[in-house]
């Protein structure tokens, strides 16, 4: 199943490690099954470190079509 987390449901800030930590347990899943969307190269670097897939998306561009690139590889 798809799950979806906004960043307003958490308590903690981005990039700290803690918050991921906290969202993969609360929602029962595994950070290597687990896909971090965001636009700041910062917070995408720090779900990398704890092993969660990252998509570094461009402001401005077409989201669904950047996703739909990444998808495809």
């Amino acid at each position: 199943g798809v799950r979806l987390v906004g960043s307003e449901m958490c308590i903690r800030d981005r990039p700290d490690a803690e918050i991921f930590q906290t969202v993969l347990k609360e929602a029962g899943i595994k950070a290597e099954e687990t896909l971090f969307v965001d636009d700041s190269k910062d917070n995408c670097q720090a779900a990398s470190l704890l092993g969660i897939k990252v998509f570094h998306y461009v402001p401005g561009d077409n989201l669904e079509i950047q996703l739909q690139n990444y998808i495809s590889k």
